[in-house]
């Protein structure tokens, strides 16, 4: 059945009369009893008795006008509870950003929400591609490059600094580091050729330096930012980190601070639709101010 006939046809049983439902409708007389007659005529029966004083519903008609009360209050009901979910702290929201960034301080920062925010259940995923927000595979996404799609809200949320770090113990057992050069007789730890992390040109030091990585004899190589960050700690050689991850720990240290690779932005979306839901304005506030007490 055509659901817009089913409207009209609730709203004249409701009026008694076509012209009184097209007041209501706010279409003309003639209109909503031709949208009657073609609903009788899809359905192979009559749902009305026409006489002078108005319309009185067949039996047929009795039975359809039940349904579509039912219909009604199912729907209002679907309507206060979408408006509820809407406006209330309180559902699933799921986040989705990279791999190495959610391991890291949006980790430690989701904790923090779930404690303020026990009624809102988070879904976190994990990836380094980008999941599709237009098609619902999440709500919100902390991405590493700017959104390029029309249909979300986008805000600048981070900015990532990147500098040169070695633990303390390798620098100590190594030739002094007092100038770009110097760097081609140390250890380098770096990303394998076909590595797609969540930043671009993430092999930055092997370009800064110069050195060929087939001959160069110091050198490891790896497919995952978290390993690397391991190796540094371990006293491996140096590395490319993000200055928020290396800080943690005190005893890398950072080296030749004058030599900065370009930073990174992160930026908050979500989809437009979802721009009234409380539980995106709830999180999507927390991470701004929560963003703003790190230094990145």
């Amino acid at each position: 059945m055509d659901w817009d006939k089913l409207r009209i046809f609730h709203v004249v049983a409701k009026a008694g009369s076509f012209t009184e439902a097209g007041l209501t409708l706010n279409l003309a007389q003639s209109s909503v009893s031709r949208h009657i007659t073609q609903l009788e005529e899809s359905i192979g029966t009559t749902l009305f008795h026409r006489h002078s004083r108005g319309l009185a519903l067949t039996a047929q008609g009795d039975y359809l006008f039940r349904t579509t009360l039912d219909m009604n209050e199912q729907i209002g009901k679907a309507q206060a509870q979408l408006l509820e979910m809407q406006n209330h702290d309180e559902g699933p929201l799921t986040i989705t950003t990279t791999n190495f960034f959610g391991e890291t301080w949006l980790c430690d920062a989701i904790a923090q929400f779930i404690a303020e925010n026990p009624k809102i259940k988070i879904n976190l995923k994990l990836c380094d591609y980008e999941l599709d927000l237009s098609m619902r595979e999440a709500d919100i996404a902390l991405r590493m490059t700017e959104p390029k799609k029309m249909d979300l809200i986008q805000r600048h949320l981070i900015r990532f600094n990147f500098h040169l770090y070695a633990h303390k113990d390798y620098l100590e057992r190594m030739p002094k580091l007092e100038k770009l050069e110097d760097i081609s007789k140390h250890h380098i730890i770096c990303y394998t050729d076909n590595f797609e992390g969540p930043f671009h040109d993430s092999n930055w030091i092997i370009k800064l330096t110069g050195i060929n990585p087939l001959s160069h004899e110091l050198i490891t190589k790896t497919t995952n930012l978290n390993t690397c960050v391991s190796l540094a700690e371990k006293g491996i050689g140096i590395a490319c980190l993000p200055d928020y991850v290396a800080k943690q720990n005190n005893e890398l240290v950072q080296i030749l601070p004058q030599i900065e690779r370009p930073p990174f932005n992160c930026y908050l979306c979500y989809p437009e639709e979802l721009k009234s839901h409380q539980r995106i304005k709830t999180f999507r506030d927390f991470i701004v101010e929560k963003a703003k007490t790190t230094e990145f």
